[in-house]
């Protein structure tokens, strides 16, 4: 079917889809979940599902899927450097929902010859994943002679990519972990770069009982800083909490606070907490939190705030006062903590899963 051009927002670098738009993906979103919780899900227990109240529409000029280019005919071939043993189910995520847009994409690793597979696939589009490490000179070379488009999808949430000024001649668009990297990516001379989180693995993140080892008042992800630190506390003293501190390599640097014994299973301990401060940079935290159905605090200027609304599906705090205020409210507002976190859950389902990530990611590549 075709589809009229509409127009990209220029305003900022992370792209919005139109809730009426929903109404074309909902069906395959919930297909694609449902297939996860069966081959995935442990045997306890089917995970409760997310609140279906519908989110008010935000003063924004959106994506609508219905309006955008015709991807349906478009082929990915996605080539992966990431270097974490576990990529691969990150690499099977975004693969997987592609293949739900676009009319092929695969996966491969770089000890393919590009430059054939390419010739062999005719891909419209290239996607390349990638940690810091930089990408080696011969494949960057490859990449150099490929006449389609290219793009890189960093992983950088913990650091930027060690030789950004290598990619401006190859790519011409690059999507980033962090807000925060985008200056940096475009003083290396990189022409187009757009904050694009990695989504949460709903077959890991999802909500669950409370398991009692893993339970808490108030757990801390990521440092806070001295006031911050002095105001939570504060809090601990005055009201009797237990709270416990989630760092993002296992330990925690601040020593008042107890830090979580099995750090590698942060989904029981967001299910557990009876809120969570995230202090973290790392926006796919805040999307993996938001998929538990887990209430969270986050600083005004978080760059996440581009996908989860503030004051409906996240709490924001400006300074150390203003977070001591608000904890101190919310555990008292037990209806609206359960609100606040159930949209928060509604939106990692349908409006920053990886389908969406993916649909958000082809309309960039192909609409600019």
């Amino acid at each position: 079917m075709k589809t009229p051009k509409r127009k990209l927002r220029k305003k900022s670098p992370a792209a919005k889809i139109n809730p009426l738009s929903e109404k074309v993906i909902q069906r395959i979103a919930v297909r694609v979940l449902k297939d996860i919780r069966r081959s995935s899900a442990p045997s306890a227990g089917a995970p409760p599902s997310a609140a279906r109240t519908r989110l008010p529409q935000r003063e924004v000029k959106y994506i609508h899927l219905h309006e955008a280019a015709n991807v349906q005919q478009k082929k990915v071939m996605a080539v992966s450097f990431l270097s974490d043993p576990s990529a691969w189910r990150l690499e099977q995520a975004i693969v997987d929902n592609l293949r739900l847009l676009a009319r092929e994409a695969d996966v491969y690793k770089p000890y393919h010859d590009l430059s054939s597979l390419a010739q062999q696939l005719e891909p419209d589009l290239v996607l390349i994943l990638a940690d810091r490490q930089p990408i080696p000179a011969d494949c960057l070379d490859e990449l150099s002679r490929l006449s389609v488009k290219k793009a890189i999808w960093l992983s950088d949430s913990l650091e930027a990519y060690s030789d950004a000024s290598s990619l401006k001649p190859i790519f011409q668009v690059v999507f980033t972990q962090q807000m925060a990297r985008i200056s940096g990516y475009l003083r290396a001379g990189c022409e187009q770069v757009h904050h694009l989180p990695f989504s949460a693995d709903r077959a890991i993140y999802y909500p669950t009982p409370r398991r009692e080892s893993y339970v808490c008042d108030l757990l801390l992800v990521g440092e806070p800083d001295a006031a911050c630190a002095e105001a939570i506390r504060t809090l601990r003293s005055e009201r009797g909490l237990t709270v416990w501190g989630l760092g993002e390599h296992g330990d925690y640097a601040d020593r008042s606070i107890e830090a979580c014994a099995d750090a590698q299973t942060p989904a029981d301990y967001y299910n557990g907490a009876g809120m969570v401060v995230n202090f973290s940079h790392v926006s796919r935290q805040a999307f993996e939190i938001a998929a538990c159905g887990s209430f969270q605090l986050l600083p005004s200027q978080s760059g996440v705030l581009d996908y989860l609304t503030p004051g409906q599906e996240v709490v924001t705090f400006r300074s150390a006062g203003d977070l001591s205020e608000k904890v101190a409210y919310y555990l008292d507002q037990v209806e609206q903590v359960r609100m606040i976190s159930s949209k928060a859950l509604w939106g990692s389902t349908y409006r920053y899963s990886f389908l969406q990530i993916a649909a958000k990611l082809l309309h960039v590549v192909f609409q600019t």
